[in-house]
C-alpha cells in the first residue's frame, strides 16, 4: 500500500482530470484493457496492456515492463508512469510499448522526466501552441514552435534564438490552445518586457479562450517544454546523475540538461553569466535571478540594482525565480519584491538559500508555507542551496573531528601514509545523522506544496556529504532513492496579473539650464499617458506636463523626459500612469536635484533631441543619434566642424567666446 500512496502523491501533483485512482494486484488477469481513470501497480510481469481514452497507468518498481509484457496506447490522451526508471533507462523499454499500432517514436511522441522517473505520451510534441484571433479558439490561427521568439519587431543581434514575426497578430491575440507539456510567455513588447505572464499546460492541455486584460497588445511569444520535473535536484553538473537528481543548476548558463535531468540556467552576478548564454539555451523553462546578493562576495547588490536589470531578465521569455539571498526569510527579497510588485514587473517563484542545522523539517516547511503566502505574496519558492547545517553552524554531530573517510567509511591516505584531520567527518555515527534527518527532510518537503523544488549543497563538511569520490554516502543512497512529485502545483502557483504601473526612475541631472529625467516604460500600450509634477523646496506639487508615448517618450524602453522651465532650488518630481482601461497608478519614487538660482548661461536646446552646453572650458554635445554638426563663432566664421555620436561628445580646444552650433549659442 505504502507504493501506491507515494505513486498517488505524483498523480495528484500532475493533477490529471481522472475519475479515481485503483490499487490493481500484480497478479492481474493476462489482459488489462483501460479507457479512463488511473491504475497504479507495481508492474505488469505477464500482462498486455491496452490504454485508451484519457487512461493513466501508473508503475512502480524498477522493473516495470519485464519481458512477455506490452502496453498498446491509443490517442494522445493516454499516459504511462514508469515512477522509478529515468528516461535513459525507458529507452530499453520501448520496443515493448506501441502507440496506435506503431512503434513508439521519440521524434512524434514523447518520453520526458516525471517526478524523478518518467512519462510516456503518444504525439507529446507536435503544435505545442495555438493563437487565435478570436475568441474561443476561433477565427485565423497560428502554430508557434519552442524556443522561437516570435515578435512583432525583430531584434537582430539582440535575439540569441531564432526570431520570426508575429505577423497579423500583432495585438490580435485573443485566444490560445497551450498542449500538455509546454510553457509560454506572451509579453506586450516586441523584445519581451511589458506586462508579461507565464501560462503552465502540466496537467491536460490549457485553452484560455479570452486573452486575459492587459495582454490584449501581446507582441511576444516563447514557447518552452515544460517537464514534469521532480522537486528534488542537487547544484553541480558533475553530480547530478549519480544523485539521480531530475534537475541540477552550477550559478551560471553555459551548460545542457539531459533526456534524465533539467539544466536551468542563472545570472549569478551583474555583469555575468552572459544575456547571450542565458538567452540561447534551449529545452529550459526557468531562469534563476543573482545569487545571494546581499552577499559581498557573491552578487553583492542592492535591491534597487536589481530591479534597473529586471527587465533584460523578462527578455528571456522564460519563468523568472528571484534573487537568491542566503536565507528564507531575509528583508533584502521583501523590498526587492515590494519594488517589483509597485512596477509590476514579473517574478514568478522566489528563490533562496538555507543550511538548517537539525532542526525539525516540519517546522521549517510550515514556516516556509507562511513566507510564501504572507510575505512574498503567494509565490511558490525554491531552495537552491541547503543542507543538515554548514561549515561555519555549530550544531552536534557525534564525531565533531577525525581522519578524512571515503564513502564506504575508509580511512584516505596519501602516497606517504599520512592521513588529514578534517572536522565532522565522513564516519557511521555522522552519518547515520545525516541519513536520518535526510530521509525526514525531503518527506516534508515533498509534502509541501509552496516549496517546488530544491537543490541540495553538498560540499559543506564530509559528515553532510550525498557523493565522495564518485560514490554515493548512505545518506546519498536515501537522497538517490527518494522519488519526489512533480514540483509545479496549481495550488501554488503565482499568477502574474495585469496592472497600471508608474514608471522605473533610474536617474535625474542637470545639463545647464534643463534638467533631464531617464526611465524607464514597462507600461508600453497598456498607458496612454504619464502624469509628470514637480514641486520647489519641498512646496505643493504642481503638474508640469502629460507626456504621450511615441510623441513624448519611446513606448516600452528605457527614455527620458526634460524639464526647461528651472525655476531653482531643490526641484522634485514624480510620475504616474493612465492606463487604456481608465485609472491611474500610483506615483513613482520621487527624485530630486538642487538647481542653482542663478549663474552663466550654459546650454540651449532645439527641442529635436540635440543639445548644447559647456563645462570646465569644454563644449559638450548631447544627441539622441549619430551625426555631424559646424561650430561657428559669434562672428559667422567657422571655428570647427564636428562629427558627434549618440550620447555625449566632448568638443575641446574652443578659446573663450561665444559660439553658434545648430542654432544654439553656448558660452566658454
Amino acid at each position: 500500500m505504502g507504493t501506491h500512496c507515494v505513486a498517488w502523491r505524483l498523480l495528484a501533483a500532475m493533477a490529471l482530470s481522472v475519475p479515481a485512482c485503483f490499487a490493481v494486484p500484480a497478479s492481474a488477469t493476462e489482459q488489462l484493457l483501460l479507457d479512463s481513470g488511473t491504475v497504479v501497480r507495481s508492474d505488469i510481469a505477464g500482462t498486455e496492456v491496452a490504454l485508451s481514452g484519457s487512461a493513466m497507468l501508473v508503475l512502480t518498481s524498477a522493473d516495470p515492463v519485464p519481458d512477455g509484457a506490452s502496453v498498446s496506447m491509443a490517442g494522445a490522451g493516454t499516459a504511462l508512469v514508469l515512477e522509478s526508471v529515468i528516461p535513459g533507462e525507458a529507452i530499453e523499454l520501448l520496443s515493448r510499448v506501441s502507440v496506435d499500432g506503431r512503434s513508439f517514436d521519440r521524434s512524434r511522441d514523447r518520453l520526458s522526466v516525471y517526478g524523478n522517473g518518467c512519462v510516456l505520451i503518444p504525439d507529446g510534441w507536435s503544435d505545442p501552441l495555438t493563437i487565435y484571433d478570436e475568441p474561443s479558439c476561433s477565427g485565423n490561427s497560428m502554430v508557434c514552435e519552442c524556443d522561437v521568439y516570435y515578435r512583432s519587431e525583430m531584434q537582430g543581434e539582440e535575439s540569441y534564438l531564432p526570431e520570426e514575426s508575429i505577423g497579423a497578430f500583432d495585438n490580435r491575440i485573443r485566444s490560445f490552445r497551450l498542449k500538455k507539456g509546454f510553457s509560454c510567455v506572451l509579453a506586450n513588447n516586441p523584445d519581451g518586457t511589458g506586462y508579461s505572464r507565464v501560462f503552465v499546460a502540466n496537467d491536460g492541455d490549457l485553452i484560455v479562450d479570452k486573452i486575459p486584460t492587459g495582454l490584449e497588445f501581446a507582441s511576444f511569444i516563447r514557447v518552452s517544454r515544460f517537464d514534469w520535473i521532480g522537486k528534488r535536484g542537487i547544484c553541480g553538473g558533475d553530480v547530478v546523475a549519480v544523485t539521480r537528481s531530475s534537475w541540477f543548476y552550477d550559478w551560471g548558463a553555459g551548460a545542457n540538461g539531459s533526456d534524465d535531468y533539467e539544466y536551468v540556467p542563472m545570472r549569478h552576478n551583474r555583469w555575468w553569466d552572459s544575456w547571450e548564454n542565458i538567452g540561447s539555451r534551449t529545452s529550459v523553462s526557468n531562469l534563476l535571478g543573482y545569487n545571494e546578493p546581499d552577499h559581498a562576495d557573491q552578487s553583492d547588490l542592492g535591491p534597487d540594482i536589481a530591479i534597473s536589470e529586471w527587465p533584460n531578465y523578462m527578455k528571456s521569455g522564460l519563468r523568472i525565480g528571484s534573487p537568491a539571498p542566503d536565507a528564507i526569510n531575509k528583508d533584502w527579497l521583501v523590498k526587492f519584491l515590494a519594488t517589483a510588485d509597485s512596477l509590476n514587473y514579473r517574478v514568478d517563484f522566489v528563490a533562496t538559500h538555507m543550511y538548517w542545522d537539525s532542526q525539525d523539517p516540519d517546522r521549517l516547511c510550515a514556516t516556509i508555507r507562511d513566507l510564501c503566502v504572507n510575505r512574498y505574496k503567494g509565490r511558490p519558492m525554491w531552495i537552491t542551496e541547503w543542507n543538515n547545517g554548514a561549515n561555519w553552524t555549530g550544531e552536534h554531530w557525534p564525531d565533531q573531528k577525525g581522519p578524512q573517510r571515503d564513502a564506504d567509511f575508509n580511512i584516505i591516505y596519501d602516497s606517504e601514509g599520512h592521513t588529514v584531520e578534517v572536522a565532522r567527518p565522513h564516519t557511521e555515527a555522522n552519518s547515520a545523522v545525516q541519513a536520518e534527518w535526510l530521509g525526514r527532510a525531503l518527506k516534508s518537503f515533498d509534502d509541501c506544496v509552496w516549496l517546488e523544488r530544491h537543490s541540495l549543497y553538498n560540499w559543506v563538511e564530509d559528515a553532510r556529504s550525498v557523493e565522495i569520490g564518485g560514490k554515493l554516502t548512505p545518506a546519498g543512497q536515501v537522497f538517490a532513492g527518494f522519488n519526489s512529485r512533480p514540483g509545479f502545483s496549481r495550488e501554488s502557483e503565482y499568477v502574474h496579473r495585469w496592472r497600471i504601473a508608474p514608471p522605473w526612475i533610474s536617474s535625474i541631472r542637470k545639463s545647464g539650464q534643463r534638467v533631464r529625467i531617464d526611465f524607464y516604460d514597462h507600461n508600453g500600450e497598456t498607458a496612454v499617458n504619464y502624469i509628470v509634477q514637480r514641486r520647489i523646496d519641498g512646496g505643493k506639487w504642481e503638474q508640469i506636463a502629460v507626456i504621450e508615448p511615441g510623441v513624448d517618450y519611446k513606448m516600452g524602453k528605457s527614455t527620458y523626459f526634460r524639464d526647461f522651465d528651472l525655476v531653482g532650488g531643490r526641484q522634485e518630481y514624480r510620475f504616474k500612469a493612465t492606463a487604456y482601461i481608465g485609472g491611474e497608478s500610483k506615483w513613482s519614487r520621487v527624485v530630486g536635484i538642487d538647481v542653482p538660482v542663478s549663474g552663466i548661461e550654459r546650454i540651449n536646446d532645439n527641442g529635436s533631441g540635440f543639445s548644447v552646453y559647456t563645462t570646465g572650458g569644454c563644449l559638450i554635445i548631447e544627441s539622441d543619434t549619430d551625426g555631424s554638426c559646424v561650430i561657428y563663432r559669434i562672428d559667422g566664421t567657422v571655428a570647427r566642424r564636428v562629427t558627434y555620436t549618440r550620447g555625449q561628445t566632448v568638443v575641446d580646444g574652443l578659446s573663450r567666446g561665444i559660439y553658434i552650433v545648430d542654432g544654439i549659442k553656448a558660452v566658454i
